[in-house]
C-alpha cells in the first residue's frame, strides 16, 4: 500500500528506561476486545506486585510491604524503606519485573488522526514480534540491525513485508498483514524513529475478534504435525519441550525469538505453523497476559527476588521480611511453651511458594543473544534433545502425547516421563558407561542433567497447564510426583557432586572437560563467567525448587542427607544465606511435624506422618551439626538479627520436643542418636553468641529437653562416653 503520511514533527522520545520485553498477546491474530480511535491499549500490572515494584512501595507478598520508599527508574523495583519492606527486582520475573504483562488490543487508527510515538508500543506490538533479534528498543543486538535509523516508512514497511536476505538469511522473515496489521506497523515505525504522523486513511479498526474453536483446532492439527517435525539430528521442538508449546504460549514468547531459535532446525512455513500453535494455545486457554519472557523464573516465590547486590545484602532483607511474618521469633529470648507454639503457627503459616527470597531461580531459557546476564547454563530446558530410538519408538511416543493432550493429567504426565527412559535416547553426549575403555567421569554430568532437566520440563509445564485451567498450578501447593521422582532435588544434587569432586580434582574451569557440554550449548555461554560458580548458583536454585514441592524431603529419598538437607543448608551457609538457612531448616521440620507431610503421603493416599521423625531436634543436632557456630553476618545490624533468630529457633524447637513428648509419650528413635551433641550445640551457641542470662535459661532447657527424652525411653539418663541407647524407645 502506498500511504500518503504527512511528518509533523520529528520529536517524541522512542525509548524507556529499563529492559522492555515480550508481555502481551499477539496483537493481529488474537485481539483482546476493541479499542479507541487513534489510541493503543494499556495494560493491567500483575497479580504479584509489578506496580508497588515501580512505585517505589515495597513489592506485595507474604511478610508485609514497606512503607514509603524512593521511585524508581532502572530496572530494580522501588525499595520498600518500611522495617522489612520487601523490595522488587527485575531479577523476580512478574513480580518485579519492570514492565508488567500488558494485554495489547488491535491497533485503530482513524484518518486524518495523528500517529504519535507510544513507548507502550516497545513493551506491547514490537516487544512481541521484532525485540527479540533487534533489541528492546531497536538499538539493535549483535548482527541485527539498529530499527532507529529513520529511512522512511516505505523503506520499513517494505523491508518488514518482504523480509530479507543475506549473512542473516531466514533470520529476518516477512511480516504479512494477517501477522503484523498496517496500523500496527505504522504504529511501531512512529515509536522508532521519534515522529508524527498523519494518517490519510482509517487502519486497524474493523474490531478483529479471537480466533474461534475451528481456527483453533487447526493451528492445533498443523502446528502439532510441525511441533513433531524432525530436524537435521532428527531432533524435533517436542524432543526438548515436551507434547505442546505450553510453555512458549504461558511464558509469553515473542515470535521474533520463536523465529530466531526455531530456524536453526524447520523452515520459515514450520516455524510459522508453530508460531500459530503457540497464539492458538493463547487463545484456547484464555492467556491474556503472558510472563515477561527475559525474566520469568518459574517456582520463584512471590513472583520476585528480593533486590540486593549479594547475597548477604538480600538475605538481610529476607530476615526483615521473616521479622513481619514471625515476629515472635524476634520478641526477646523465647523460653516459654507458649512462644514456641505461637512461632510455630507464626512460620507454618508462611506459605513457601508465595515467600520472596533472595536467591534467584532459574529462568525457562538463557541465551547470550540477550546479553551477558542471560550467558548462563543455569536454564530449564535442556541444550541437548531426547529422540525417539526408532520408528516404532516415536508411535508409541506420540501416541503418549497425543493422549496427554487430550487428557492432560498427572498419569498420562508420569507415562511419558516413564516411556521416555525406554524410548528416547539424548543425542550429542555419548551415554557414559563406567565399564567401558576410555571412560571419563566428567561426560555423564551433561547425560544425567539433561535427562533430569527434561523430566523437570514436563513437570513444571504441567503446573502451567494445571494453572491455566483453573487447578492449583503455581499458586498453591498440588499434586506432588513422589515418592521417587523428585527431578528437581537430584538435579542439585548432581550439580553438588560435580562441584565438590570435579572441579577440585583436574578440570582447572574448563567448560568441556569439566561438564561434558557439547558446543552448541557452550555457544550460549558467557565464556568469561566462572564455571564452578555458575554451578554452585544451578545448585541452589534447583535444591530450592526441589524443596518447593516436598517440604519435608521425606519422600524426595531415603538418604539421611536429604532427609536434613545437610548438603543444601551447607551451601546456604556458605553463600552467605544465613537467614534463609534458619528459615528452610526449621520451617521444613515443622512441616514433617504438624503438617503431616512425612514420608507416608502420597499423590492419592491419605495424609500420613513417620513419627520417627515427626520431631527431629536431636537428630538435627547430631547429624548436620544444626546451625554453625562461626560462620556469622558481617554487617553488625545484620548480625544482631540473625543472631536472635538462630537462638530462638533453637530453643523454638526444644520446646515443641518437649510439648510433643509430654503430650503424646512418643520419641523419635533419632533423638537417642548423638545425644552428646543434644546438650552441647544450642549451649556451645548461647555461650558464643548471646548474653549469660540467656545462657542461663538456654541451659535449662537442655536440661528439660534430655529429661523428657529420658522419661519416655524410661531409661537412665545418658552421659558423655557411654554406650547408646537401643535403637528404638518410642512408638
Amino acid at each position: 500500500m502506498n500511504m500518503q503520511l504527512r511528518s509533523l514533527r520529528g520529536t517524541g522520545d522512542a525509548t524507556r528506561g529499563g529492559l522492555a520485553v515480550s508481555t502481551a498477546l499477539f496483537a493481529s491474530l488474537f485481539a483482546v476486545g476493541a479499542c479507541a480511535p487513534g489510541v493503543t491499549s494499556g495494560g493491567s500490572d500483575d497479580d504479584t506486585g509489578g506496580q508497588a515494584g515501580r512505585d517505589g512501595e515495597g513489592g506485595s507478598g507474604q511478610g508485609g510491604a514497606g512503607q514509603g520508599g524512593s521511585s524508581s527508574t532502572d530496572d530494580q523495583g522501588g525499595a520498600g524503606s518500611g522495617a522489612g519492606g520487601l523490595e522488587g527486582s527485575a531479577l523476580g520475573g512478574t513480580g518485579g519485573s519492570p514492565e508488567a504483562p500488558m494485554p495489547v488490543k488491535r491497533i485503530c487508527i482513524e484518518a486524518g488522526s495523528e500517529v504519535k510515538p507510544d513507548p507502550a508500543t516497545l513493551n506491547g506490538v514490537y516487544a512481541l514480534n521484532c525485540a527479540g533479534c533487534h533489541g528492546a528498543t531497536g538499538q539493535g543486538v549483535g548482527k541485527f540491525p539498529k530499527l532507529t535509523e529513520d529511512k522512511g516508512f516505505e523503506a520499513f514497511s517494505k523491508i518488514v513485508r518482504e523480509g530479507k536476505e543475506g549473512a542473516v538469511a531466514g533470520v529476518m522473515p516477512a511480516f504479512s498483514d494477517s501477522h503484523l496489521s498496517e496500523s500496527e506497523l505504522l504504529q511501531v515505525y512512529v515509536t522508532l524513529a521519534g515522529k508524527t504522523l498523519k494518517a490519510d486513511r482509517t487502519l486497524g479498526c474493523n474490531g478483529a475478534s479471537p480466533l474461534d474453536e475451528a481456527a483453533i483446532a487447526r493451528a492445533f492439527e498443523t502446528g502439532l504435525k510441525e511441533w513433531r517435525a524432525p530436524d537435521h539430528e532428527a531432533a524435533s521442538c517436542a524432543s526438548c519441550h515436551g507434547p505442546m508449546p505450553i510453555d512458549l504460549a504461558y511464558i509469553g514468547y515473542d515470535d521474533a525469538t520463536i523465529f530466531r531459535r526455531a530456524l536453526k532446525h524447520i523452515t520459515e512455513a514450520q516455524t510459522r505453523a508453530v508460531i500459530d500453535f503457540v497464539h492458538a494455545i493463547r487463545a484456547k486457554y484464555g492467556i491474556a497476559g503472558p510472563k515477561n519472557f527475559l525474566e520469568f523464573r518459574p517456582f520463584q516465590p512471590g513472583g520476585l527476588v528480593i533486590s540486593g547486590a549479594t547475597p548477604a545484602e538480600r538475605d538481610h532483607k529476607f530476615g526483615l521480611n521473616l521479622k513481619q511474618a514471625a515476629p515472635t521469633l524476634f520478641d526477646g529470648v523465647l523460653d516459654t511453651k507458649a512462644e514456641a507454639l505461637k512461632a510455630k503457627d507464626e512460620l507454618l503459616a508462611i506459605n513457601p511458594r508465595t515467600f520472596p527470597i533472595g536467591m534467584p531461580l532459574n529462568r525457562w531459557t538463557e541465551d547470550i543473544h540477550h546479553g551477558k546476564e542471560h550467558g548462563t547454563l543455569n536454564e530449564w530446558i535442556p541444550d541437548r534433545p531426547h529422540i525417539p530410538v526408532d520408528k516404532a519408538a516415536e508411535t508409541a511416543l506420540y501416541a503418549l502425547h497425543d493422549k496427554y493432550i487430550a487428557n492432560p493429567t498427572w498419569e498420562n504426565l508420569w507415562a511419558i516421563q516413564d516411556a521416555g527412559k525406554t524410548l528416547t535416547k539424548l543425542t550429542g553426549v555419548t551415554t557414559p558407561n563406567a565399564m567401558a575403555p576410555g571412560y571419563n567421569e566428567h561426560d555423564d554430568f551433561a547425560f544425567r542433567s539433561y535427562g533430569l532437566k527434561y523430566e523437570s520440563v514436563l513437570f513444571a509445564q504441567h503446573h502451567f497447564l494445571e494453572e491455566l485451567r483453573g487447578r492449583p498450578g503455581l499458586s498453591k501447593m498440588s499434586a506432588s510426583p513422589f515418592p521417587g521422582r523428585n527431578s528437581l532435588w537430584e538435579l542439585g544434587d548432581l550439580a553438588r557432586t560435580r562441584d565438590s569432586v570435579f572441579f577440585s580434582k583436574d578440570c582447572r574451569g574448563s567448560w568441556n572437560t569439566c561438564l561434558g557440554l557439547p558446543a552448541d550449548a557452550v555457544e550460549k555461554i558467557d565464556q568469561a563467567q566462572d564455571p564452578r560458580a555458575m554451578l554452585k548458583d544451578l545448585k541452589l536454585a534447583w535444591f530450592w525448587v526441589g524443596w518447593f514441592f516436598d517440604t519435608t524431603l521425606y519422600r524426595t529419598s531415603g538418604s539421611n542427607s536429604t532427609k536434613v538437607s545437610e548438603y543444601f543448608t551447607g551451601e546456604l551457609y556458605e553463600r552467605g544465606y544465613f537467614n534463609h538457612t534458619v528459615y528452610h531448616r526449621f520451617r521444613k521440620n515443622l512441616a514433617a511435624a504438624y503438617e503431616h507431610q512425612g514420608k507416608e503421603k502420597d499423590v492419592d493416599g491419605p495424609a500420613g506422618i513417620d513419627h520417627s521423625w515427626a520431631h527431629t531436634y536431636g537428630y538435627y543436632m547430631g547429624y548436620n551439626r544444626g546451625l554453625e557456630l562461626d560462620k556469622m553476618p558481617k554487617d553488625p545490624e545484620a548480625l544482631a538479627l540473625y543472631k536472635i533468630l538462630a537462638g530462638n529457633t533453637f530453643r523454638m524447637m526444644m520446646l515443641l520436643t518437649i510439648e510433643h513428648i509430654q503430650r503424646t509419650g512418643k520419641v523419635s528413635d533419632r533423638e537417642i542418636m548423638r545425644p552428646i551433641y543434644r546438650s552441647t550445640m544450642p549451649i556451645q551457641f548461647s555461650e558464643k553468641h548471646e548474653s549469660a542470662e540467656t545462657l542461663a535459661k538456654t541451659k535449662q532447657l537442655v536440661d528439660e529437653y534430655e529429661a523428657a527424652v529420658d522419661a519416655a525411653c524410661d531409661r537412665r539418663p545418658l552421659r558423655y562416653g557411654e554406650l547408646t541407647y537401643p535403637k528404638h524407645c518410642g512408638p
